[in-house]
């Protein structure tokens, strides 16, 4: 919604606001296990001002350090026996060259459309979330 309407945004400017803020989606993203792209990239917007590409890098950021602080977490306290890793022999070539290209797209594509690309993808998380809502 707020990409949609253009709402007035708080800018906050001070490292300590900074700070609060990656802390809470860098812990939200880690607590939820969904990374929060979407989250991130509407509250960045919203409380810097900034716009959706910046957003999506500073979001990607902090996925990426907070997921690695997780995994960090996991191998040191249980290990990863329990998950079955021969995922991650396509997983990893398959998400670099999504970034990759995903990338490439961005910087093709005006702010306009990668907003409305954004969009339409939050309407898919709502209705996949409303779906297994309702078949669970």
């Amino acid at each position: 919604m707020y990409s949609r309407f253009n709402w007035q945004s708080i800018h906050l400017k001070s490292s300590g606001w900074v700070l609060a803020v990656g802390f809470l989606l860098g812990g939200l993203a880690s607590f939820l296990g969904i990374g929060g792209g979407p989250i991130n990239v509407a509250l960045l917007m919203f409380c810097f001002r900034l716009p959706i590409k910046a957003a999506a890098v500073y979001s990607i950021i902090t996925i990426f350090f907070s997921q690695f602080s997780k995994l960090a977490g996991i191998a040191i306290s249980e290990g990863f026996a329990s998950f079955d890793l021969s995922y991650l022999a396509v997983i990893i070539p398959a998400a670099i060259c999504g970034g990759y290209f995903g990338a490439k797209l961005s910087g093709i594509w005006s702010e306009k459309k990668v907003v409305l690309v954004y969009q339409w993808m939050i309407i898919g998380v709502i209705f996949l979330n409303s779906f297994n809502l309702l078949t669970k």
